[in-house]
């Protein structure tokens, strides 16, 4: 099937990117601002939509995009070395079937603008300037949370994410004592991070 055979495209700098089996990829389109991407807002059938690395640094123009599944606006190699400039996760209230997100790489400071995404199930903040684990009471149905290179000091804000399963918190200046206390091993499983939590509320 060649390009001209998908009926679903958007534009940018004069370029057509088409959607292919609900996926549309243009992290390599040199995006500054989602919102100028012409027809994106058009685009009813879209389940994955790829952002990558682009130098965005503001959340916009999405809020029409009600079927999307996964939104990739960072970058999945916890360890790469590519980076956005996004500092507030906003406007995604829309986005109720969204399942996957990753904003990796980016310069959040604090994790909120989440409460209506409820059927999130992986969230990537990896690589961020996160202070403090917050913002995610509604989320129950989290499975991953990727939150490597930030700088969190206090394991704290899970006691709801009952279906937590994996919970990456490298490179943050988190006391060895608390990692002790929680896996005498630090290979701690998701649940128990959320365990950990829910005795501190308690006491």
């Amino acid at each position: 099937m060649t390009k001209n055979n998908y009926k679903e495209y958007v534009v940018y700098n004069g370029r057509k990117y088409y959607v292919k089996k609900g996926v549309l990829d243009i992290q390599h389109g040199g995006i500054n601002r989602i919102s100028e991407v012409k027809g994106l807002e058009d685009l009813e059938t879209l389940k994955v939509l790829y952002l990558g690395m682009e130098g965005i640094t503001k959340i916009d123009g999405l809020e029409n995009l009600i079927t999307l599944e996964k939104l990739y606006l960072g970058d999945e190699d916890t360890m790469g070395s590519g980076s956005n400039g996004i500092k507030k996760i906003e406007n995604l209230d829309n986005l109720l079937n969204l399942k996957y997100l990753n904003l990796s790489a980016n310069l959040i400071r604090e994790i909120k603008g989440l409460d209506n995404l409820i059927n999130l199930e992986e969230l990537w903040l990896s690589r961020n300037r996160i202070t403090e684990i917050k913002g995610l009471d509604n989320n129950i149905n989290l499975r991953k949370l990727y939150l490597n290179g930030n700088l969190i000091s206090e394991i704290k804000g899970l006691e709801n994410l009952e279906n937590l399963k994996i919970l990456l918190l490298l490179e943050n200046p988190i006391p060895e004592e608390v990692l002790d206390e929680i896996s005498f091993d630090r290979v701690a499983t998701g649940q128990e991070y959320v365990e950990y939590c829910r005795k501190r509320v308690v006491s």
